[in-house]
């Protein structure tokens, strides 16, 4: 008797590691990075009367309605959420999310999603200068050759969300594309 019920706990045991094995499969991976570095313009460009300058992100990302996390330059954050259709923004505050500037994404179970934050910098003569986070698509190549040269680091925990932290992979990322 006593075989039996251990026989048979060994084996709800094993239909929970599957299942839960085949829960975290049937989620999508959106991995947010804010490209390293400086400015991506030249002085030149930020001094003109009139300039535009495109550099690492300093702000929020939203999925939805929903605020995920802030970004300082060379961060990284990974998170599990579920497939389907999500809208993603970044915006230069944490109140809400930028609605001319949205990437609406398909995402499939067992996929990654590579998402770049960047701002962009208009400059107006000199003397006021006006930000605007975008958000973009990029390809595992790019997160890769961005996290090599600039080191970068996981979004710390502060940063991020209460509700998303039990979704958000804090694995060592390997880092290497799988196709």
């Amino acid at each position: 008797m006593l075989r039996h019920a251990f026989a048979l706990f060994l084996m709800l045991g094993c239909v929970a590691c599957a299942l839960a094995q085949d829960a975290s499969l049937a989620r999508a991976t959106v991995e947010f990075f804010t490209p390293g570095g400086h400015w991506r313009g030249t002085v030149d460009q930020l001094t003109k009367p009139v300039g535009r300058a495109v550099s690492m992100s300093e702000g929020s990302a939203f999925d939805g309605q929903e605020f995920l996390a802030a970004f300082s330059h060379s961060r990284y954050l990974a998170i599990h959420v579920a497939p389907g259709l999500h809208t993603f923004s970044a915006n230069q505050t944490w109140r809400h999310p930028n609605p001319k500037e949205t990437l609406t994404l398909e995402l499939k179970p067992g996929s990654t999603t590579y998402l770049a934050l960047t701002t962009s910098t208009m400059n107006y003569g000199g003397m006021f200068a006006w930000a605007t986070s975008h958000i973009s698509s990029a390809s595992c190549q790019e997160f890769l050759e961005d996290h090599a040269k600039n080191h970068s680091e996981q979004v710390q925990q502060d940063q991020i969300a209460d509700k998303i932290l039990a979704d958000v992979d804090r694995s060592d990322h390997s880092f290497s594309c799988t196709p």
